[in-house]
Parts: structure tokens; C-alpha cells; sequence
């Protein structure tokens, strides 16, 4: 398995590594609708295969972020961003969850991490990339880079939010 997730969803997209995460034996491409298949065009569909399941679990992140926001407005109110909040959090949990059972298991491939953490967890939330991303580094003793990466997202985020704010009249 990769170090980061990021060279997963690198391997998918560069053509190196599929959503069902085997190989064909003996023709080196991934086992998909057209594995076996002579044509020259099967490595290609496969791709399209997996980048619309890629999105189809975008998809469905985005679903049930709808659902997790409307869920915590209702219960809270509208006095404070609690859906947004509620998004980021449990997104943030998730994450972290879903990295470390994906870690631990065997039965996962890189490209089943890229489905679930760019995927799924990415249609609900980026927040819960940067939360991870940001701990990782700390957890690898990259202190200076992760406060760096943690106080410039969050600095440049506000500024181009007032930036496009006064650029659209707001």
C-alpha cells in the first residue's frame, strides 16, 4: 500500500491500479468488464470504469452530506453553521476510521482507499483531508510544515472567500 492516500488516487489516475484492484493474470490488465478481452481498447474502458465509480462514490459522499447537514439543522437550528460543523467533524472521524481499518486489512487495495477516502469521504467533506493530512505530518515529526500547511490554508481559505466576496459585488 502506498504511504498517502494522495499516490493511491495518483496510481488510479495515472493508469496504474484499478477500483477492483486485480490484475488479469498474465495479461496486466485490471479484471474488469473487459478482462481477457483482445481488444485494444479494454485497458481504456476500464479506466472509465473506475474513474465513474470514483465519482459514483463522490457521489454518494455528497448524499449523505446533504443528509448529515439537514439532519444537524434540524436538530440545532440555524443560529450557528452546526451542519457545517457536523460535516467536518464526523468527515474528520471518518477518516481517520476508515484510514486505519483500511490499513489494517489485507483485503483492501490502494485503489479501494482512493474509492473510499477520495471518493466517498471527498464528495462529504475536504475537511477531513486536511484534518488528516495535517496530522499525519505532525505524526511524522513535520511540526514546522504541518503548522505552516494548518495556519496558511486557514489564512489564504478566509482570504479568498473575502477576496471573491468584494470581486462579485458581496
Amino acid at each position: 500500500m502506498p504511504t498517502s492516500f494522495y499516490a493511491a488516487a495518483g496510481k488510479l489516475f495515472a493508469g496504474r491500479g484499478s477500483i477492483s484492484g486485480r490484475v488479469a493474470v498474465g495479461t496486466g490488465l485490471p479484471r474488469g468488464m473487459l478482462s481477457g478481452c483482445p481488444c485494444p481498447w479494454s485497458r481504456i474502458v476500464n479506466r472509465l470504469i473506475d474513474i465513474l465509480l470514483l465519482g459514483l462514490a463522490g457521489g454518494v459522499g455528497t448524499l449523505l452530506r446533504a443528509g448529515c447537514h439537514t439532519l444537524a439543522v434540524r436538530l440545532f437550528g440555524h443560529t450557528f453553521p452546526w451542519g457545517t460543523l457536523a460535516v467536518n467533524v464526523s468527515g474528520a472521524f471518518a477518516f481517520g476510521a476508515l484510514y486505519a481499518l483500511i490499513r489494517s486489512r489485507t483485503v483492501f487495495t490502494s485503489t479501494h482507499e482512493t474509492m473510499l477516502l477520495v471518493g466517498l469521504l471527498g464528495g462529504f467533506t475536504t475537511y477531513s483531508s486536511f484534518a488528516f493530512q495535517s496530522v499525519e505530518m505532525l505524526a511524522a515529526g513535520r511540526t514546522s510544515a504541518a503548522l505552516t500547511y494548518i495556519l496558511g490554508t486557514n489564512v489564504i481559505a478566509l482570504t479568498a472567500a473575502w477576496a471573491g466576496l468584494k470581486v462579485c459585488g458581496g
